[in-house]
């Protein structure tokens, strides 16, 4: 866009549709930061909120064709966020609770493949190893003991929301260093 000339989100919209490639880039230009803010309220990471904001337009992308008749794409850009940022969400929910399964021995009773399930866990132990001390120490004292964040906040001398930002992060680590090693769970 030109300096001082008005910003057209109906035309960048059809531009976009027919795929214009600098129109899509200044409608994200325009929109990227509003993107970034809401998904680092929800994901409570600059990194996730950033690898958010790729995906949900990469997702606009793929499918400018739509654009073309959409007339409104304040509306239409926050229902695309809400739905990936609840996929997010939801997805670590769904790896958390497994993570916190690896940490803790009595599940191999449950599987098949003993085997592979302490292969899995020895993984577990390197990508741990990756972690902070403190987030090591908050994610231990979470999954292996099972202290809920105000216990830890207290016997660390933390803040609940420390806590958990710690707590996250590590999950996050762990999860990127599982997928190095080729044993991402549930991509």
């Amino acid at each position: 866009m030109q300096a001082g000339s008005p910003y057209d989100e109906i035309g960048l919209l059809r531009r976009t549709g027919r795929g214009d490639v600098l129109a899509f880039r200044e409608l994200f230009d325009h929109h990227r930061n509003r993107v970034f803010f809401i998904a680092r309220q929800m994901l409570h990471s600059d990194t996730a909120a950033e690898d958010a904001v790729q995906e949900i337009f990469l997702k606009i992308w793929v499918h400018n064709r739509r654009l073309g008749t959409v007339d409104n794409f304040t509306a239409y850009l926050n229902t695309v966020t809400r739905n990936h940022i609840y996929n997010v969400i939801r997805r670590r929910a769904i790896e958390e609770k497994a993570l916190g399964m690896l940490a803790r021995p009595e599940v191999s009773e449950v599987t098949d493949d003993t085997v592979a399930f302490h292969e899995l866990q020895r993984v577990l132990q390197q990508a741990s190893a990756t972690l902070s001390v403190q987030q090591r120490k908050v994610f231990e004292m979470s999954r292996l003991e099972g202290k809920k964040h105000e216990q830890i906040a207290t016997e660390m001398g933390l803040s609940k929301e420390t806590v958990k930002k710690y707590l996250a992060n590590a999950l996050e680590k762990l999860h990127r260093y599982l997928v190095q090693q080729g044993r991402g769970l549930f991509l």
